[in-house]
């Protein structure tokens, strides 16, 4: 008769590669991998958070940018309003320097030609044009 299997030997064979194959992933190379996912997955996270961090900054840095400009417009045009003041003190009837809007820096465009029609004028209305959103020229 022709040899047989020895189904207990085939049966322990099986049961060894059972055992040895739950072993596996404590070698260093399947076991490592897992560790390198974990911790590029930790890397993409905390890149994710500076990333909405820097776009924070760069939203508040756009407003301080955008509030440097306007202050920088406000503080031309009351420099030119003051120099304006003092050409026009000494005006005598001379055609007088226009003032500019705090807001768009911008000449006031209703401002009066001379003195005389300076004096015919209400000091609220001169205030409320430099300080209003006209739309002046320069």
């Amino acid at each position: 008769m022709a040899a047989q299997p020895d189904f207990r030997q085939v049966a322990g064979a099986f049961t060894t590669l059972a055992e040895q194959s739950a072993l596996l992933p404590n070698l260093p190379a399947v076991n490592g991998g897992g560790e390198l996912l974990g911790l590029m997955q930790e890397m993409r996270r905390e890149m994710t958070r500076l990333a909405t961090a820097v776009g924070r900054i760069e939203t508040r840095l756009s407003a301080v940018e955008a509030t440097l400009g306007s202050l920088g417009e406000r503080l031309a045009a009351e420099s030119a309003n003051n120099l304006a003041r003092s050409l026009n003190g000494a005006a005598n009837g001379q055609v007088l320097q226009p003032l500019r809007s705090l807001v768009t820096g911008r000449f006031v465009e209703s401002f009066p030609r001379t003195l005389a029609e300076l004096g015919d004028m209400n000091g609220d209305f001169v205030t409320m044009n430099t300080t209003s959103r006209d739309t002046g020229h320069g």
